[in-house]
């Protein structure tokens, strides 16, 4: 309910402001590759999310990993053999395209395992009700909203290269600072600081990289370029789920199985202790006496445990995207054949061929 009036206010905008484009050569729905995209995600998330229950060498973890990989081969087949794909493969051989996309789905891999985890930790650990937990990630919304129209400027004066890259590093600096939080660290010296290196690196990050998207494709193929664009950012958000979540669960399980067992806790308690926080927490405060205390402080700590590993795991994906961008993406725009140089605010300088152009007379 909360989304209705933004959402409102944005289609009454976009149609009073937005300029107009059309595709006319849309050819007809790809219903194969939406469905393959489909199954390919759902199996991968839904794999990792299961490994930390199922175990990471687990036959059904392999088995579902293996069935990812084969669905994205055939994925990648039908993609390029149709006609009309819902993905044009040729676009990804633009290595300004291709790094803007990286770029944006780390950062969204990031961003959305931070925030599953930070929003347990305010409520869970801290014992924050939900309006104080979502109050307590405006300074992360204020940032990103302030710098996120600076940063298109910064790309113009810097490049877009070293402004995405030095985007992608603030958030890793900012995720590694997040690491090192404990249960009771300072919310404006600690975590404020953390979230506001978080939020100017997304907004250096994901500003010149959907710039740089839009802007490789004609305008005629504007929808296409909006689309990858909000796949790159929920396919990685929620592989960024996934993967953070299962890392964090995963070190969580472990370290409260080893910090309960010398806490005379029957086995039976501690492996559902193991399965979750909530539970750890319920479970810990029905123990009797002081060993209610004790088991509490224990899950902080492996809560903590596993925030850490997440974040760092999240910090891998930032200095990934970081080195793509630096090695990938072209330092600076350049303007589209007939134009000037500097005249164009688009960061793109190259425009695809997306007419059908395939083996087999497609």
């Amino acid at each position: 309910m909360v989304n209705l009036p933004v959402v409102a206010a944005a289609l009454i905008l976009g149609y009073l402001l937005l300029p107009e484009s059309r595709d006319h050569d849309i050819g007809r729905f790809d219903l194969v590759g939406g469905l393959l995209s489909v199954a390919t995600i759902g199996v991968l998330v839904y794999t990792v999310i299961e490994a930390p229950v199922t175990g990471w060498g687990s036959r059904s973890t392999l088995l579902g990993l293996a069935v990812s990989v084969v669905l994205l081969g055939l994925l990648l087949i039908w993609e390029w053999r149709f006609p009309h794909p819902l993905i044009d493969l040729r676009l990804f051989a633009n290595p300004r395209f291709t790094a803007a996309a990286t770029a944006i789905a780390m950062a969204f891999f990031a961003l959305f395992g931070f925030v599953f985890m930070i929003t347990m930790y305010f409520q869970i650990v801290r014992g924050y009700d939900t309006l104080q937990a979502g109050l307590s990630t405006l300074p992360y919304a204020a940032v990103m909203g302030g710098l996120s129209p600076l940063a298109i400027l910064i790309a113009r004066r810097i490049g877009t290269k070293y402004t995405v890259a030095g985007g992608a590093f603030l958030m890793a600096a900012g995720l590694a600072a997040s690491a090192t939080l404990t249960a009771d660290s300072d919310y404006w010296l600690r975590i404020v600081p953390a979230m506001c290196l978080m939020a100017a690196g997304m907004a250096l990050s994901t500003s010149p990289s959907t710039d740089s998207i839009i802007g490789a494709i004609p305008d005629e193929k504007a929808g296409l370029g909006s689309a990858i664009n909000d796949t790159t950012r929920e396919v990685g958000g929620a592989l960024g789920i996934a993967v953070v979540g299962s890392v964090m669960s995963s070190f969580y399980a472990s370290s409260v199985r080893d910090s309960w067992a010398g806490l005379k806790i029957p086995s039976m308690l501690t492996e559902q202790a193991a399965d979750s926080i909530p539970a750890g927490m319920a479970i810990a405060a029905r123990l009797p006496g002081q060993g209610a205390q004790v088991a509490l402080a224990r899950v902080r700590e492996a809560f903590m445990d596993g925030f850490g590993a997440g974040a760092w795991c999240a910090v891998a994906a930032s200095l990934a995207a970081m080195l793509v961008v630096l090695l990938t993406l072209p330092p600076r725009d350049l303007p589209r054949d007939g134009e000037p140089p500097g005249t164009r605010p688009r960061a793109c300088v190259w425009t695809p061929r997306l007419a059908p152009s395939r083996p087999g007379g497609a």
